[in-house]
């Protein structure tokens, strides 16, 4: 339910911005006949009454009242709030196939492929949504559409926990928050505010509530600075205090700081919000929480609040508040009365959903029953046979590109083990290398002791010998001083600020690391940052990517995969995985 009110919110946008741009009506009064046939009308009815507003835009599309992308968005919508996700999903590919797209504003382009994003992640569509979603965030990077970027990484993040990729969702909200953390603009600040949110619930729901606390009051320091800005609409800053301000009172007794949950309990109450029926519906599970069952029962909302709908998981919530009410007051009767509604209310659900799913199954059919007709009325049998045909190859074809997707995964398995024991190989090498290093540099001061008493004529050559040797010393003894010092831990350091405290010149000390390393100063110090990162994937397998990246000294996780990828071939999280298998 939480997921509906954002949707919700986008597809009353698109609806208004589609009736902005529609052409001017022929003069004349309409007659009521024809007043129902329009994108008006069928915006009041569709939610109340979606199977009569269905028929409405079929005839408003065959008169040219609607054009057909907005005839297929209504469908979508419809089927949407259904819940039969696959014709939606059908409907809107539709809309977005249509030539309207070609002349739609940008931003209604991006509401509606945003809107099948968030449809494929429903349906567990990861792969179409995360293209549609790369794509988004790259158009908008190339925009400099903050906001449209931050709400795509954002949704690749959704992606990748739903896929149980931890790492990687964190790594990409976390950019999303980035993104938007310093902006200035009032609608990027509320999604931002939003984003804090969605986090702050998905926080209380694992029982991480010392996070949540931390998300919420970071979005209390936001709220406040959008408070002192032009441009939200009326009650917009107080609804957003409210809704904060319930969640942070339940996290903070959940958490065992009653005195902080009393206080921001107190600042709820401070709000026009906690006057409203959502308000006090927020408000009780704190009361819950604290033991307040009186308080709880004395503002919790009757059943009006949710009309003739009663069957969803918001009033199973709401009969579950009941039941605690109850039972910490000692009516058990009362429990047993909401526990049993409870239970009739999940097979009323149960059997709605397989309903669903049966008529969305017959309207399947019938659909393409009716697109078969269409198409026999129109071609030849041996038309009809070539479609068959094609049909089949494509399924042959579908099936080769998976055989063949499968394949692929598995070499690209099998090259990042080789990709992490050569690693590996690399880091054991070095140190064989140091320790070699060290017995020929005792050898040759052994070697150079008795040079000089056999052969004292040789200066000139014994200088240019020795300048040489003074030289790799010195970059020994830099190259000591950057490891034990973990120089390279501070993503901050300069060449110049390393130069002070080692005292020798720019130009030697570049010279030095040409020489003996073979790269520059960025290239040289990023090396040491990529060791220091192997060891602590390796040895700290609760680390997170982006921990891993800050206590290596990257400037950020982003610059950390790509220097990562760039040397090793693989991703951070890659290897990872390859030492967890093996």
């Amino acid at each position: 339910m939480k997921t509906f009110y954002p949707i919700f919110c986008l597809m009353v946008y698109l609806l208004l911005a589609w009736q902005c741009t529609q052409a001017p009506q022929q003069s004349g009064t309409a007659s009521p006949s024809d007043s129902i046939y329009t994108s008006q009308y069928i915006t009041k009815i569709y939610i109340d009454d979606p199977q009569r507003a269905l028929g409405l835009v079929d005839t408003a599309e065959s008169r040219g009242n609607i054009p057909d992308l907005q005839a297929n968005y209504f469908r979508y919508s419809i089927y949407n709030g259904k819940g039969m996700y696959h014709i939606a999903e059908d409907y809107l590919k539709k809309a977005m196939k249509s030539d309207s797209m070609k002349t739609i504003a940008p931003q209604q382009e991006f509401k509606l492929k945003s809107a099948f994003v968030d449809l494929n992640i429903r349906l567990s569509n990861y792969a179409e949504a995360m293209r549609v979603a790369t794509e988004l965030c790259e158009k908008a990077r190339k925009d400099d559409n903050r906001r449209m970027e931050s709400e795509m990484l954002y949704s690749i993040g959704m992606i990748y926990r739903a896929q149980f990729m931890h790492d990687e969702a964190e790594a990409y909200s976390a950019e999303a928050i980035r993104l938007l953390e310093d902006s200035h603009d009032v609608r990027e600040l509320a999604y931002l505010s939003y984003i804090y949110g969605m986090q702050m619930a998905g926080d209380m729901s694992r029982k991480e509530f010392g996070k949540a606390i931390e998300t919420g009051e970071k979005r209390e320091l936001l709220i406040g600075r959008i408070s002192g800005m032009a441009g939200p609409p009326k009650g917009y800053v107080d609804e957003q205090y409210g809704f904060l301000y319930s969640k942070l009172a339940s996290a903070y007794e959940q958490d065992g700081q009653p005195g902080k949950a009393a206080g921001a309990y107190g600042k709820f109450n401070a709000t026009r919000f906690s006057k409203t029926l959502i308000g006090r519906r927020d408000a009780v599970p704190y009361l819950l929480e604290s033991g307040q069952y009186k308080k709880a029962a004395a503002i919790i909302p009757g059943e009006e609040i949710f009309g003739n709908d009663t069957v969803n998981l918001d009033f199973i919530i709401h009969l579950g508040n009941l039941a605690k009410i109850a039972a910490g007051s000692g009516d058990y009767r009362s429990q047993a009365g909401y526990l049993g509604r409870i239970t009739a209310i999940q097979d009323s659900l149960t059997a709605r959903d397989k309903q669903n799913a049966a008529i969305e199954l017959a309207t399947i059919y019938q659909t393409n029953e009716k697109n078969r007709q269409i198409e026999e009325q129109n071609k030849h049998i041996s038309r009809q046979r070539a479609t068959l045909y094609g049909s089949v190859a494509l399924l042959l074809l579908a099936g080769l590109a998976i055989f063949f997707i499968c394949q692929h995964l598995r070499a690209i398995k099998r090259k990042n083990r080789f990709l992490a024991t050569q690693i590996d190989s690399q880091l054991a090498y070095r140190e064989e290398l140091k320790k070699a290093n060290a017995e020929i540099e005792l050898l040759k001061q052994q070697i150079q002791a008795g040079a000089e008493e056999e052969m004292p004529e040789a200066a000139a050559e014994e200088n240019a010998r020795r300048t040489s040797e003074l030289n790799k010393k010195l970059f020994a003894e830099l190259d000591r001083l950057i490891d034990e010092e973990k120089l390279y831990l501070d993503p901050d350091i300069s060449r110049d600020q390393l130069l002070k405290q080692i005292h020798i010149s720019k130009n030697v000390f570049a010279g030095l690391i040409q020489t003996y390393n073979g790269t520059n100063f960025n290239t040289y110090m990023n090396n040491k940052r990529l060791d220091h990162s192997l060891s602590l994937l390796k040895d700290f397998q609760g680390y997170t990517i982006e921990a891993v990246a800050v206590d290596s000294g990257f400037n950020s996780v982003r610059s950390f995969y790509r220097i990562f990828r760039d040397k090793y071939g693989m991703t951070p999280s890659e290897y990872r995985n390859t030492l967890e298998q093996g």
